[in-house]
């Protein structure tokens, strides 16, 4: 129980013996993530009426079959940059099974976009370009990331870091486009599973295009998938084997791959997605075509040809070469913040 005992603000007044708040607490000790790391960003278990649920998740009443058994749910504030709360993410335990497949892990709010999770500390170097900034999915690896003096932003959804205009046109959320990436250093630690799953990669392609046109100086993180899914798993294996997590960081860091040097011929419909659909500034745009074009064995003209056909095709942002049930259910899957 001493390990429990440790996360008591966490643990928010529930009984330490309920199965439920031990698998939420074992869940945090899985990510490797500090009882004081929780504390700063006001993660805890939801221990209020179920109207301030409601209320929270902008419901007029619980529904859903998880709330007729006994669950806990972990809450995820997410942040202005006023340091005032916008919205909260509920991990749910138990997850809920989905009628047709899947897994319900998450409660977002009704009628609330999926954006970026950005803690006060890291909207505070906004503007100063000179620091660096990681990149990774979910919650528990961003709070990870930042436990180890990095900052860090979260995608609750691989796809959540864009939104679209009134125009219907594809741009970065409101939240990231206030940040400078001009001259910025930015890191990527999506997940390892980024080699077999295509969504995965096509939406790291894309916010990379999309920050590489901002300027933003693009690097790949990548471990192997023996040693973890998620950077936080990466992390605590290390930690297992004495290494200093600040340590790894930084080998990471000084072996990241530039975005351009990770372009290859395996990625070639994903790079070409990217340039047909982030509408990157011309010179931006330029320079990336030769790269791409070098990359994956073609001529710049060729390659402008294709960009060219897709766009005429009305290739939409979330369209890939899958049938459509593997559209369908991919993103679902990912794109929905119910599931990380």
């Amino acid at each position: 129980m001493v390990k429990y005992n440790k996360y008591s603000s966490f643990v928010n007044s529930h009984g330490e013996q309920d199965e439920l708040v031990k698998a939420a607490v074992d869940d945090i000790i899985t990510s490797g993530l500090t009882p004081e790391t929780l504390e700063a960003a006001q993660v805890r278990i939801f221990n209020r009426d179920a109207t301030t649920l409601c209320i929270s998740l902008n419901r007029d009443k619980l529904e859903g079959k998880y709330f007729n058994n006994p669950y806990k749910l972990v809450e995820f504030p997410y942040f202005h940059e006023n340091r005032g709360i916008a919205h909260s993410r509920f991990k749910l335990f138990p997850a809920a099974n989905k009628k047709g497949g899947g897994t319900i892990k998450y409660l977002h709010p009704n009628g609330v976009p999926s954006t970026p999770y950005i803690l006060p500390g890291v909207w505070e170097v906004k503007d100063k370009a000179h620091k660096p900034v990681w990149f990774t999915e979910g919650e528990k690896k961003t709070l990870k990331l930042l436990q180890h003096d990095k900052y860090a932003i979260g995608l609750p959804g691989v796809w959540s870091y864009k939104e679209n205009t009134t125009d219907g046109i594809s741009v970065l959320s409101t939240e990231l486009a206030q940040f400078n990436w001009q001259g910025r250093t930015v890191f990527f630690a999506f997940d390892s599973d980024l080699w077999v799953n295509p969504q995965v990669l096509f939406a790291l392609y894309e916010l990379a295009a999309r920050l590489f046109g901002k300027g933003a100086i693009v690097k790949i993180a990548l471990w192997s998938q023996m040693e973890g899914k998620g950077v936080d798993d990466y992390l605590v294996g290390k930690e297992q084997q004495r290494q200093k997590a600040e340590d790894v960081l930084a080998a990471m860091e000084a072996n990241a791959i530039l975005f351009e040097d990770f372009i290859c011929p395996e990625h070639e419909d994903a790079v070409i997605r990217a340039l047909t659909v982030a509408e990157l500034p011309h010179l931006k745009q330029q320079r990336l075509i030769k790269v791409v074009a070098k990359k994956i064995g073609v001529d710049k003209k060729t390659l402008l040809t294709e960009i060219s056909v897709r766009q005429r095709e009305d290739v939409v942002d979330d369209e890939v070469t899958f049938t459509d049930e593997q559209v369908v259910q991919a993103m679902a899957l990912l794109k929905s913040p119910d599931l990380v």
